[in-house]
């Protein structure tokens, strides 16, 4: 094709893009290894201390929402500056959604902290409990900024390419989190504030290592930070709204899934939350696995090679079925084994089981629909991604519902999730293909109307050098 003449190289091969995604895929497990053993330190301060960060986990779903859909739009700025070689644009960018997610901070935060008391009597929260929630709340709002600060940085380390750089800082932040985590708890003074002031200097380090590692990795004058970028709202809430609402849906869908599940007694909760959890850890890298991809077709769509977009896209489809098609064969032989050989009670490790039985052999589908509907959403698709989610999520909620009072047992629930995976799988890459990969035999990119290259001409795009093959050799 002539778009792809003066390519240096071809698309990179499935190698290489399993090199390029794996520092995401492990970064996103790191990820959720902090958060168990978050717990596993607070235990030590007793229930009162992981009482108060279960009635907090609400809250944090919208910072985490805010923060990942701030951190993917500015990922795929980024790769597109990047693709288009124009890496002088990014420290602008950096800034500009940094000030953006400030605001949204600002608002945000002085809601949640004056709206404490009617937060506390939703959650339930009793009198005498009232006032150390107020406090933890109002002193995690107040160091959250931090977080985000710290997800700018990642964010940019990935857009660029430097996606091993972004996992040895995300480390770095657990490590010091939990180091400071860890120190806090000891001694008279000990308390359940220790974690906002852990996550505190957990975000201050990795911010201030992402600023160091672009620095030495080329030219980013940090002077340029302050320099306002035009048109950067635009892309936040073209791409990071839907974002953010997907993060958001999913808590919705696992508060909806309890409440079904609810009636059935505790040993079905806590089975069923168990269950879902290994879920979780199971279906969270495809998550990263379409960023990586997404990271990719940006970079060679704004670089002028849809053919090589083509390419990561039909490729990266094919790297991640093969992988799920594995983990979903070992899960389906070993999974109800593995549960059932935890210490648990008789009808909770029934209850797990049962759903490892009839659900676990579609967690691979699951996988899928979500790397579809991620990189749907990282190239410009995200309201379709996230209207697709939200009609899936309502019907399987609502069948599902029924399906268990039918049934009178949860099995009629977890069948209704085993088939919906299967739907799900089915129907969002033909949707994904459609509107990602055909996209490219356009030079105009019809997913990035709102990111003007700099120095554009009025006669229309122009052929630009080729991305800088960031996951050749495996950069990081």
């Amino acid at each position: 094709m002539s778009a792809e003449r003066g390519a240096p190289s071809g698309a990179p091969g499935t190698r290489a893009i399993a090199r390029f995604a794996a520092p995401l895929v492990t970064g996103s497990l790191v990820g959720q290894g902090v958060q168990f053993l978050v717990v596993t330190v607070l235990g030590s301060l007793g229930g009162s201390a992981l009482y108060l960060r279960a009635v907090y986990v609400p809250v944090a779903f919208l910072f985490l929402a805010v923060n990942t859909g701030l951190g993917i739009t500015l990922q795929v700025l980024t790769a597109r500056r990047t693709g288009a070689a124009q890496p002088g644009a990014v420290p602008a960018l950096l800034g500009s959604v940094a000030r953006i997610g400030l605001l949204v901070y600002v608002v945000l935060g002085a809601a949640v902290v004056l709206g404490a008391g009617p937060l506390a009597a939703l959650m339930a929260v009793p009198e005498a409990q009232r006032p150390a929630f107020t406090g933890f709340l109002t002193v995690m709002t107040l160091v959250s900024p931090l977080g985000m600060t710290g997800e700018l940085g990642a964010a940019v380390l990935r857009g660029v390419g430097a996606t091993g750089r972004s996992l040895l800082i995300t480390a770095a932040s657990a490590a010091v989190t939990l180091t400071c985590l860890t120190a806090l708890t000891q001694g008279p003074y000990a308390s359940v504030h220790a974690l906002p002031w852990s996550l505190a200097l957990g975000g201050a380090v990795e911010t201030a290592a992402a600023l160091l590692l672009l620095r030495r990795r080329g030219p980013f004058p940090l002077r340029d930070i302050a320099r306002r970028e035009p048109g950067t709202l635009r892309p936040v809430m073209g791409i990071g709204m839907p974002v953010a609402a997907s993060v958001a849906l999913l808590f919705v869908v696992e508060f909806l899934l309890l409440r079904v599940v609810a009636p059935f007694g505790e040993a079905a909760v806590a089975g069923f939350s168990l269950a879902y959890t290994v879920q979780a850890v199971f279906i969270v890298p495809a998550m990263s696995y379409a960023s990586s991809v997404a990271i990719l077709v940006n970079q060679r769509r704004a670089a002028g090679h849809p053919a090589q977009a083509r390419a990561v896209m039909r490729r990266g489809a094919g790297l991640i079925g093969a992988c799920y098609g594995g983990l979903t064969l070992l899960l389906t032989v070993a999974g109800p084994g593995a549960v059932g050989a935890l210490p648990l009670d008789g009808a909770t490790e029934a209850e797990a089981v049962r759903f490892m039985t009839l659900v676990g052999p579609t967690f691979g589908c699951t996988g899928l629909a979500l790397v579809a509907l991620g990189v749907m959403e990282q190239t410009g698709r995200g309201p379709v991604a996230i209207a697709m989610n939200t009609l899936h999520f309502g019907c399987v909620l609502g069948i599902g519902a029924w399906a268990a009072r039918h049934e009178g047992s949860t099995d009629g629930l977890y069948a209704v999730l085993a088939v919906g995976a299967v739907i799900g799988a089915l129907f969002s890459w033909p949707v994904a293909w459609r509107l990602v990969y055909r996209a490219e035999d356009s030079q105009d990119s019809q997913a990035a109307p709102d990111i003007p290259a700099a120095g554009s001409s009025p006669r229309g795009p122009e052929p630009r050098p080729a991305a800088p093959d960031a996951v050749r050799g495996g950069e990081s």
